[in-house]
């Protein structure tokens, strides 16, 4: 018995041993793919991040050099609208003084 003890516990300490290697090597790997994993993706954030700041400071440029007022489409159009019947009537104008004033040389 004691034989079977002997050569049966330097057995176990060296696959205990070699499991706590292979576990530690292991470890060891996967924490490195998780690294470079984590750094791809920070460089990612940083890049979203910076692309984001740009077009913030691009709305903000926008924002600054924009008229002190804002109307919805909807307003837009209706003012537009409104300018596009006044110089239709213009027009309208125009082209009778015209008449008259053809008339007139006539």
């Amino acid at each position: 018995m004691k034989e079977f003890v002997n050569k049966i516990i330097p057995a176990l300490i060296t696959a205990l041993i070699v499991a706590v290697v292979t576990t530690w090597f292991t470890n060891a790997k996967q924490l490195e793919e998780n690294r470079s994993a984590i750094i791809k993706i920070a460089e990612d954030v940083e890049k979203i991040e910076k692309s984001h700041t740009r077009r913030l400071e691009n709305l903000e440029h926008s924002r600054e050099t924009m008229p002190d007022y804002y109307v919805t489409r909807r307003e837009f159009n209706v003012i537009v609208g409104a300018l596009d019947e006044k110089m239709n009537k213009v027009d309208k104008n125009v082209e009778k003084l015209l008449d008259l004033q053809m008339n007139k040389e006539k």
